[in-house]
Formats: structure tokens, sequence, C-alpha cells
């Protein structure tokens, strides 16, 4: 993201149950760095729901507490069966790309009621109502900026991989937001970021104290993000210019604030069937989310005690029609009884049962806690920093303190807030992250010289009476190594297209791929354990290859994602290439791209 021009610096914290956003100007931030604006929704929230509502023609309706009422009245109206209503949509990307969805070109989204549309239209539509409003918000307070001045920085979980991200990128430019001005930021990073900036009066910890120390140069501690999809769970060190170093390799997963709800839709259904919970939502779906949304409320605010909450009138008379029976009865012959009992419309849940719904995901979280803590580089945190909607919890408070009695814990003032300004400072100063640690082990396909005692049998070719070995693993990167932004590596290229039969490909892009292990050293890309991960397209220098093409491709890992250009090896001319990152899969054997008919790569590196 350039920033020499910039002038402003717009923060999106666009979450799963929530989206807000807050901004910067640059000499603002010169002044003071917490001189940010955070904009109020309705109550003086900071985040509106992410809902968005899209007419039956899938043009853009509304978004957020607009996008729900309207949706309401659409209903009461009986009119909604044709318009599309989604919330908590981004945890649909998510699932996509870990169930092994290709989501190069798009998806396919769910809403509530089950109806199918792009997911690509969605989130483009969801941030251009949010850079819209942004600009006509600065407009209202005449300190409009054009465009060009304004970078954006919007924040995605640091547990989702590169197709998630390029597919978040890919929307951003759909709903015009120029890339050059575009940033994503790790949300548990742009936490630490924002804490790291505090005065000593805005943090809290364990019995309302806290150290600054614990962000002094050499100093480790885990930042655990919990929102209402993922939890986010980061490791990581102050290095000694005030920067922050990543020592361990993003962790978490979909154990956040939507998986309890799931655990009070699953008591609900034991009790009434999933029939009737089916028929209820598909036909009075405004009143099943006005129900999960009480149930939020109650969740927030759970201390102990027993919990009771609100049972619609209307999912009542579908039990009564369907089953003849009553909530009361069901819950007094089921195998709930004493456990839960009805008081009129009010389901009252005993506090064993209200924190069962919560085990399962404290159960992930403390697990992969334990694990960070478990690797040498983490040896020596000392603190657990908490932030996220779901970090407001209570409960969850306690048990993480419970499970780890030696670690200070501490939670920001408003420390819903901390991932949201962490994006604006993030974007004002990128370098802060001064390194990070690999998820895996990347590489590349080469061909090398057959030897006899180390290479196997299997992957023996002859070209030009040489022999050679196929599909061996260059390694560029090592799983848990760390790298320091800006870092670059080369991989050496040799296109031939010397070939009559190739004259007519010159015009086309080169390929390099990308593969992925979750071991050190991988001999060779079919190894197990390894994939295809991402193919670089270089574009031909000047829109035609030479007939022998010699040069590199340079790596570089740049904020949340990797960076390459090609550099011609005779006229240092460098382009910029283009990444393609694959849906994950299976290893399985895969045909040598780089063979002499095609590409040559070469393992060693060629002089500038």
């Amino acid at each position: 993201m350039e920033s020499d021009n910039t002038v402003l610096v717009v923060g999106i914290d666009f979450g799963t149950s929530g989206s807000g956003y807050a901004f910067s100007f640059r000499h603002e931030y010169k002044n003071d760095p917490l001189n940010i604006s955070t904009y109020s929704w309705t109550g003086s929230a900071y985040k509106t729901p992410s809902s968005i509502l899209i007419k039956p023609d899938q043009t853009f309706d509304s978004f957020g507490d607009e996008a729900e009422e309207k949706y309401k009245d659409l209903c009461d109206k009986g009119l909604d069966r044709e318009w599309f209503f989604l919330h908590g949509f981004k945890m649909q990307l998510y699932k996509a790309v870990e169930n092994g969805q290709d989501v190069r070109q798009d998806i396919l989204m769910k809403d509530i009621t089950g109806k199918k549309i792009s997911g690509k239209l969605v989130l483009s539509y969801a941030i251009g109502y949010l850079k819209k409003h942004v600009i006509d918000q600065l407009e209202h307070r005449n300190t409009g900026v054009p465009e060009e001045y304004i970078a954006w920085v919007i924040t995605v979980p640091a547990i989702w991989d590169d197709a998630c991200k390029q597919f978040m990128k890919q929307s951003a430019q759909t709903a015009g937001i120029h890339l050059e001005k575009f940033a994503l930021v790790y949300e548990p990073e742009a936490a630490s970021i924002y804490a790291k900036s505090l005065p000593l009066e805005r943090v809290t910890g364990d019995n309302n104290t806290f150290s600054l120390k614990s962000f002094e140069p050499g100093k480790k501690f885990i930042v655990v993000d919990g929102g209402g999809g993922t939890i986010d769970i980061s490791a990581q060190k102050v290095a000694e210019n005030g920067g922050l170093a990543i020592i361990h390799r993003a962790c978490g997963g979909p154990y956040g604030g939507e998986f309890i709800n799931q655990e009070y839709r699953r008591l609900l259904t034991k009790i009434c069937g999933g029939e009737v919970l089916r028929h209820f939502k598909e036909n009075h779906i405004y009143d099943y989310t006005d129900m999960m949304k009480n149930f939020e409320t109650k969740k927030k605010t759970f201390v102990g005690k027993n919990v009771v909450v609100r049972l619609p009138v209307t999912l009542c008379d579908i039990l009564s029609e369907t089953t003849g029976c009553s909530f009361s009865d069901l819950v007094q012959d089921g195998s709930m009884k004493g456990n839960l009992s009805i008081k009129r419309d009010k389901l009252i849940i005993t506090e064993k049962i209200f924190l069962s719904f919560f085990a399962e995901s404290i159960k992930c979280i403390v697990e992969e806690i334990t694990n960070v803590l478990k690797d040498p580089l983490c040896s020596g945190v000392s603190t657990i920093m908490m932030v996220g909607g779901f970090s407001e919890s209570e409960i969850i408070r306690v048990r993480i303190k419970e499970a780890f009695p030696d670690k200070e814990l501490f939670i920001p003032q408003q420390g819903g807030l901390a991932v949201l300004q962490g994006a604006v400072l993030y974007g004002h100063n990128p370098r802060i992250v001064s390194s990070r640690t690999c998820n895996y082990t990347y590489g590349v396909a080469v061909t090398a010289p057959f030897q006899q005692d180390v290479h196997d049998p299997k992957k023996l070719f002859i070209d030009n009476d040489e022999e050679m070995c196929d599909d061996i693993f260059h390694k560029c990167y090592t799983i848990d190594e760390q790298v320091d932004m800006g870092e670059r590596r080369s991989i050496a290229l040799t296109y031939n297209y010397e070939d009559e039969i190739r004259q007519n490909e010159r015009k086309n892009d080169g390929k390099v791929e990308i593969y992925v292990s979750e071991t050190q050293n991988p001999m060779y890309i079919t190894d197990l354990g390894t994939t295809l991960h991402a193919v670089i397209h270089v574009p031909p220098p000047g829109g035609l290859w030479p007939p022998i093409s010699h040069g590199r491709v340079e790596l570089e890992i740049g904020g949340t994602e990797m960076i390459g250009t090609y550099i011609d090896k005779i006229t240092g001319a460098r382009t910029s290439t283009k990444f393609e990152f694959l849906p994950k899969q299976e290893n399985e054997f895969r045909r040598r791209l780089y063979d002499p008919q095609n590409v040559l790569l070469q393992s060693d590196e060629l002089d500038s």
C-alpha cells in the first residue's frame, strides 16, 4: 500500500457479527496516534450488524440496522420471499475455503432462507456500503478528501489463508477501492498495535492493574481475538526497534461467539425437534433472528446463575400445532427435566446447562494456547491479551485465567475497539510489524541432474541425453522460520521458446507453481503433506518473450501477503507478477510443469 500522498487512513473491521469503521488524518496521527474518530451507529454502538439486504434483481438495498429493519417490514407484509437477507456471511467464505472449494472466481453464499447468491457480490456490496458511508460522513463534516488520498485497511482473521485474503482483496477492488491504496491487517496484530499505543490509564489487567512493561522490547505475549465467527490466537514479541515480531504460526478456529449460538440451537432442536425449528425459521424468519439476538445478549452478560430467555409466540404455536404438546410438556417429560423449566413464554436454563454451551469452545481455546506455549520460541510469554466481542464474555475471561494462572490477563478498555483502531494505526505505519513466522515451507518444482544414491528412480527422465530428476521441491521459506518484512528471496528461471511449436506461446504469461509443505525439508512436490498452493503469472517483458529468456522471480513477504516481481537478467527490467491461490487439495501425483518442452526452472540463482 503506497502511503506517500496519504492524507487519511480508514480502518474497516468487517466482522462476522458486526462491522464498523474508524479513521484519522495524517496530521492527527503525527500529533497524537490515538486521536482516531470512530463512527457511532444506532445506540452509540461502534459496530452495526453485519447484515445485508439485496433486492430480488440482486442489486444492493441496505446494510446493518437499516437492512434488519427493512427485512422485518418485508416479512410482516409477506413480501420477503424473493429478497436476499444475509447475516454473518463472512464465515461462509472461510468455510468454503476450509472445505476445499475453488474460490478463485466466486462462491455461492446462502441467504437466511437458503437462496444462493454470488459471494463476491455480497462482499463487494458490504465493503462498498461502508466505503460510501465513510465518504458521506466526511463530506457531512466538511472534511471531505479526494479518494486518491485515502488509504483503506480491512481487518481479516489471522487464520485466513491466502485464498480467503485474495477473495477479500478482489471484493474490495470491485467495490471501487484502488489496490495501491489498500491493505489487509490481521485482527490480533491490529489489536496489539492498538494496545501497545495505549497510555497506562486505558489498560485494565488483573485486579484492575497492568504494567506497560509487557510492551517493552524483548517482551513476549499472546493475543486472543474472540470474534463472532472465529478465535484468532497470535504470539508476538516486541522487537528492539519497538515493532512487533510474530513468533508463532497463527492458530485458532471457528469457535467464536457463533459456536455458542449453535449449542443453543441444538438444545432447542433436542426439545422441539428439527422439523419444528426448521418450519419456524422458514416461515417466521424475523422472529427467529430476534430470538437469537435475545440469546446473544444473555450470552455476553452471563455471570452465573439461571438464565431466562424469551420464546417467540410463533415458535410455541408451531410446536403445539405440529406435536400437540407445549414447551412445558416436553421439558417436564424429557431428558432435560430439572435443568430446564418454562414460565409462560420464558425458557429458564440452569447455570450448569448454560455453562455447557461454552465448554467445547473454551476447551479448544485453552488447547490452542497451551500448544503455543509449548513452542520454545514462546518461552517467557508472561501475558495474555483478550480482545474482540466474544472476549467481553465474563465466563470466557474467567476460564482462561483459571487455565493459565501464572499469566497476566488483561483487556484494553473498550477492547472491542482495539482491532478497529489498530487497523488505522497500521495504515499509518505498516512497518510496525517487523517480522513474521512462516505458516508453511514454501517452494517451487525444479528439475536437477539425477543422483543415483540420492534420488528416487521413479523421478528419472532423460533430457538431451542427460539423466534428470523430476519434481524436486526447491525450498524458498521454511515452516516456523522468522522472516523480516521486506526480505527478498529469488527463484531463477529460464524460459525456452526456441522450439517452433512454442512460438505462439511467447505472448502468454509464464507460470511458476508455488508449493507448500507442513514439513521442514520436503524432497519432492509429491511428498505427503505437500500441495500446490499458488501459481505466479509472469507477463512477458514488453509483451513478447525472447526465444530464450533468463531471469528470476523475487519473492517478498509484505504485510499479510506474498509479493512477486520478475527481473530480466539481461535488461534488469522489473515486472509485477500476479498470484493465483488455489483451493486446498489432497496430495496426489501431478504432472511436471517444468519439462524440456515447457518451462526449465533452475535451482541456482542468477546474478542480477
